[in-house]
């Protein structure tokens, strides 16, 4: 077939579509639950190349099987989405428009588009969710991966995200939408690298996160992760409420094995940190095992923070002794 597009019109639901080696210039609307595979290099990186020209790369409008049922999941492999870069153009690498249940990324790069590499708009508020993005690399966009309103999640990994790379977005690498109506409850974040999110401007750079969960009181493992950062704010965990009137404690979080350092890319940007948790009523259930924070040349940089905890001071954390910071203080006392 000449088009990768005419291979998912004749498929059936469940099928594999395996893609050849090079570049295919199209938009690609994956509306039934099929894998497709494409190639890989003498590297393992995907051989096969999608780029759109304009509009999204792959728009995923079909779902996995839902727990229970039979069947396979939502699958793609070994697929390079390229943008163009122009900021004009409103698009995405993938965009998922319904709500999942068993999605598959294996090896799937999304590189210079507008919008977000990776967006989920659906919201998935009844069956547990099991997601897997895994070696893939996501950069040159606004936003790297964007869950939106999230998922509910099956077991410790509803969303799991191993390994790979996520680099040089301008905002945030991994973000959640800033609603309470958020609704993502487990998600495993292990492996990935991230590397001089945060480069769109001191604008952008001033709220810009490696990982910024909003609203986000669910369950979370960050662990093996390494950031070299241009962000204001490496890793944010803010609870639902408005700011300063947090309505719910935090899910069991623990950030594990895990090395920050980098700059802020503007100095001029303010709220300057590495490690931002605020908004919970309480985080007793928040840990940190081996944990390295190095020095921010900013005078005004923290390296782990706290804003309105609203529990009583006393309370404990729990592996705080774990956390190694050098040249700052932890920001504010519990």
């Amino acid at each position: 077939l000449a088009t990768v597009a005419q291979a998912i019109t004749l498929a059936t639901a469940g099928e594999v579509i395996y893609v050849d080696a090079g570049t295919y210039t199209e938009n690609l609307s994956v509306n039934k639950r099929l894998q497709i595979i494409g190639a890989q290099n003498q590297y393992y990186a995907p051989a096969t190349f999608t780029v759109p020209g304009s509009g999204d790369a792959i728009t995923i409008s079909a779902d996995g099987v839902a727990p229970g049922g039979t069947g396979s999941s939502m699958e793609i492999q070994n697929i390079h989405c390229q943008g163009n870069g122009t900021m004009d153009n409103n698009d995405y690498g993938i965009k998922v428009t319904v709500p999942v249940y068993y999605l598959n990324l294996y090896n799937v790069y999304a590189d210079n588009f507008r919008f977000a590499g990776l967006e989920f708009k659906g919201t998935n508020t009844t069956s547990p969710a099991k997601i897997n993005i895994w070696d893939c690399q996501f950069q040159g966009n606004d936003l790297g991966i964007n869950l939106g309103l999230g998922m509910v999640g099956d077991g410790p990994n509803g969303i799991y995200i191993k390994n790979g790379l996520i680099k040089n977005n301008r905002y945030s690498g991994l973000i959640t939408t800033g609603s309470n109506d958020q609704i993502l409850s487990n998600i495993t974040v292990e492996g990935v690298q991230f590397t001089d999110n945060g480069s769109g401007g001191t604008a952008l750079s001033t709220y810009a996160s490696d990982i910024f969960m909003q609203r986000f009181n669910g369950n979370g493992i960050f662990k093996n992760l390494n950031f070299n950062t241009y962000a204001a704010t490496a890793m944010d965990l803010r609870g639902k409420g408005g700011l300063g009137s947090p309505t719910e404690a935090s899910g069991t979080v623990s950030i594990e094995n895990c090395t920050f350092t980098g700059n802020p890319n503007y100095l001029t940007a303010s709220n300057k940190t590495m490690i931002k948790v605020r908004n919970y009523t309480n985080i007793n259930n928040l840990s940190f095992s081996n944990t390295v924070i190095n020095t921010r040349s900013a005078a005004d940089a923290t390296g782990l923070r706290f804003e309105s905890i609203t529990a009583d001071p006393s309370q404990t954390l729990s592996g705080l002794s774990d956390v190694f910071i050098s040249s700052h203080t932890q920001g504010q006392p519990l």
